[in-house]
C-alpha cells in the first residue's frame, strides 16, 4: 500500500462522516491520509473529476439519491476506484445488491469500527492495485496479440496454423496475394493433401511427405522443403515451407498434446526457382547452336544408359566433324565459320529424331545418342546426313559446301562398355572416313 492514501468520503450526513473521518484518521496515523469529502451525489463526481482517489467510502442514502447511482457513475465513466459503501439501513438484499454493482466492501454504520473500516480500507486499496495490475498486463498482453495477429497478417508469406491431423485452422491473406485463394476456400483443408500434391514435378514426393509426417510427431526443430503449387488461375508458383511445432515440450511447457500446433511458414521463390533453372538450363546447352554441350550430352548419355540396360534396348553412338572448318575459318572468317556450324546443326536436327540426344562438343565435333536404333540403320543415318548437307548447300547460298564425316558405333546394352570408350571407338572411326574422303579427292 502507499503512503498517505487518498480517500474521498461521499455522505449527506455530516456527523456520520466526521466519525468515519475520525475512525481513518486514528486507523492510519502512522501515514495520515488526505479525506475529501462530498455531501451530494454530484459534489462526489465533481471531485472525482478533479481528482484522483485510492478508495470512495458512500453512504448507501445521501438525500433523495443512493450511492449505488455513484457507483453507476464510476462505471459508465471507465473509473475503476475501488468503493465501500456505508449504510444504516442494513440489509442482506441491499448488499447483494451492491457488491453486484462492483463495490469492494459494504458496512453497516451501527456497527462501525477503526478496525474494521481501516481493515476494508486496506483491503479494498490492494485488491484495487492487484487487479489494475491485471488489467494493465491484460491490455499489454492484448496489444501484444494485436501486434502479432498484424505481423502475421501482412507478412509477405503465408502462414499457416495447423492442428496435429494437418488440418488448416488458420491461414493469413499472403495465400490470396500468393497463390490466388481466399482464406475462408483453404481453412479447413488438410495441409499435406492440398501442398504436397502429383502434380509436384520436382520428385520426393513421399520423402516430402515422410517430412511433414515427422513434423507432426516432433516437438523440436524446424522441417523445410520446396513445393510446386498451382495457383487460383493455373500458374505454377514454387513455395519454399519451413514447418515447425509449437505447444508441447516446445513454447509452453505445460500445454497439452492437444494444444500442441504446427505452424507452416511459405515464402514465394518462384523467381529463384525460374532462375535457377534458367541457369541449369543454360550450363547444359550450346550457346551458338543451341544443342546440348558436352556436359548436357555426357548427363543424358549416362541417364540413356542405364535405361537401355534396363529395357534391353540397342542404341547407336554417332560422332560427327564438320568438314574443312579450318580453311572456312580462314579464308571468309569466323563469322562465316560460325554460320557453317550453325548450318550442320540444322542439318544434324532434321537428319535425328527430336528424342535422340544431339550435341556440340567441340569446335567442329558433333555427337549423336541414337536412343532407340532398332528400326535405323547405318546407311539411314548416313543418307540423313548427306541429304540434309546437300539441300543446305544448294539452298542457303553460302560461299562454302558443308559436309560432314561420321564415325557410327552400335551399342549393346549387354556389355559394360561406357560412353567413353564408345565416343573414342565412333570417334576413330569418324578420322578414318575424314580421311578415307580426302584420299578420294
Amino acid at each position: 500500500m502507499t503512503e498517505g492514501l487518498k480517500i474521498l468520503l461521499v455522505d449527506d450526513d455530516e456527523e456520520d462522516a466526521l466519525i468515519a473521518r475520525d475512525l481513518i484518521r486514528k486507523g492510519f496515523s502512522k501515514r495520515p491520509p488526505k479525506i475529501d469529502e462530498a455531501h451530494s451525489v454530484e459534489d462526489g463526481q465533481q471531485l472525482i473529476i478533479d481528482n484522483s482517489y485510492d478508495v470512495i467510502i458512500v453512504d448507501y442514502m445521501i438525500g433523495s439519491r443512493d450511492g449505488i447511482e455513484l457507483v453507476d457513475w464510476l462505471t459508465a465513466q471507465g473509473i475503476t476506484v475501488p468503493v465501500i459503501m456505508l449504510t444504516g439501513q442494513g440489509g442482506e438484499t441491499i448488499a447483494v445488491h451492491a457488491m453486484k454493482k462492483g463495490i469492494r466492501d459494504y458496512l453497516n454504520k451501527w456497527k462501525l469500527s477503526q478496525e474494521l473500516l481501516c481493515r476494508s480500507i486496506t483491503n479494498a486499496v490492494k485488491l484495487g492495485e492487484l487487479e489494475q495490475n491485471k488489467a494493465v498486463a491484460e491490455r499489454a498482453l492484448m496489444n501484444s496479440e494485436l501486434k502479432f495477429r498484424e505481423l502475421v497478417t501482412f507478412m509477405p508469406a503465408i502462414v499457416c496454423e495447423l492442428n496435429l491431423d494437418g488440418t488448416i485452422e488458420l491461414i493469413n491473406v499472403a495465400v490470396t496475394t500468393i497463390l490466388g485463394y481466399d482464406v475462408k476456400e483453404l481453412t479447413g483443408v488438410n495441409w499435406a493433401e492440398w501442398f504436397i500434391t502429383e502434380d509436384d514435378g520436382g520428385g520426393g514426393l513421399l520423402e516430402k511427405k515422410e517430412q511433414f509426417l515427422k513434423a507432426c510427431k516432433s516437438s523440436k526443430g524446424v522441417f523445410s522443403f520446396e513445393l510446386m503449387a498451382k495457383s487460383k488461375q493455373g500458374t505454377k508458383k514454387y513455395i519454399n515451407w519451413n514447418i515447425t511445432s509449437i505447444g508441447e515440450n516446445n513454447r509452453d511447457k505445460v500445454a497439452t498434446p492437444s494444444q500442441k500446433r504446427l505452424i507452416c511458414i511459405g515464402t514465394d521463390v518462384t523467381e529463384v526457382v525460374m532462375l535457377r533453372e534458367r541457369l541449369q538450363t543454360l550450363s547444359i546447352l550450346d550457346e551458338l547452336t543451341g544443342l546440348y554441350n558436352r556436359r548436357g550430352f555426357y548427363t543424358l548419355a549416362e541417364k540413356q544408359i542405364k535405361i537401355a540396360k534396363r529395357y534391353a534396348r540397342q542404341m547407336t553412338l554417332v560422332f560427327l566433324d564438320l568438314d574443312g572448318l579450318k580453311q572456312i575459318n580462314d579464308t571468309l572468317g569466323h563469322e562465316a565459320g560460325d554460320i557453317a556450324i550453325v548450318g550442320a546443326s540444322f542439318v544434324l536436327k532434321e537428319a535425328f529424331r527430336e528424342s535422340d540426344i544431339i550435341a556440340r562438343i567441340g569446335g567442329d565435333e558433333f555427337i549423336v545418342l541414337v536412343t532407340d536404333s532398332d528400326s535405323l540403320d547405318v546407311d539411314t543415318i548416313r543418307t540423313r546426313i548427306r541429304e540434309g548437307a546437300d539441300t543446305y548447300n544448294n539452298t542457303e547460298n553460302q560461299p562454302f559446301k558443308l559436309s560432314i564425316s561420321d564415325g557410327v558405333v552400335p551399342y549393346d546394352p549387354e556389355s559394360d562398355i561406357s560412353i567413353d570408350e564408345l565416343t573414342k571407338q565412333a570417334d576413330a572411326l569418324m578420322y578414318e572416313n575424314k580421311m578415307r574422303k580426302k584420299g578420294k579427292k
